[in-house]
């Protein structure tokens, strides 16, 4: 029988951090700012940083269909400009809020919560 942990505040992170990456198509730093070798645009502005400021799991494991967890997280837009930040802003907010038509309710972005590479 598989043993199911409650998932880790480090793989919620870094799970969201590659899908802001993708979802906003700009680099999104953990932390800090992102290095130059940061993908997809190193430390060019505007970027993301992303703060995790605490995990809660309830319930049965987070690998189950009915188990419950609140991220609480930071994202901060850094850029030269007030315009450059808002614009990153509003991709950190589609990407982390923005839903599916239809019925289901889905999220537009999917979180790949199968942990680190």
């Amino acid at each position: 029988m598989e043993k199911l942990v409650p998932v880790s505040g480090r793989e919620v992170s870094l799970a969201v951090q590659k899908m802001l990456s993708t979802a906003t198509t700009r680099s999104c730093g953990y932390g800090t700012a992102p290095t130059t070798s940061s993908t997809p645009t190193g430390a060019q502005v505007p970027y993301a940083v992303l703060y995790p400021l605490g995990l809660t799991t309830d319930g049965p494991p987070y690998g189950q269909a009915d188990g419950d967890a609140r991220a609480l997280l930071q994202i901060t837009s850094v850029a030269t400009t007030a315009e450059q930040a808002e614009w990153m802003a509003d991709r950190v907010r589609a990407a982390m809020l923005a839903r599916k038509g239809g019925s289901n309710g889905a999220y537009t972005t999917d979180i790949d919560h199968q942990g680190p590479t």
